[in-house]
């Protein structure tokens, strides 16, 4: 799934697509917080992080997948 946002909006969303016929299957919206986007990236188990600015330093949120 590709993932990306809006930074304006804060809104965030999923896109599945299949790569043989290259058509977009699900375009899903993730539920968020509302603030913007700053940067994505993923770690070594596959795990999707979100960055976003914050005076406090709490700014790292960490994508929950289904169980």
């Amino acid at each position: 799934m590709y993932v990306y946002a809006d930074y304006v909006s804060g809104k965030i969303w999923g896109l599945r697509y299949d790569e043989k016929t290259g058509r977009v299957m699900e375009n899903l919206r993730i539920p968020s917080t509302g603030t913007p986007v700053l940067s994505f990236g993923e770690d070594e188990a596959g795990v999707i992080y979100s960055m976003t600015g914050s005076a406090s330093g709490k700014c790292i949120f960490r994508f929950k997948g289904e169980e």
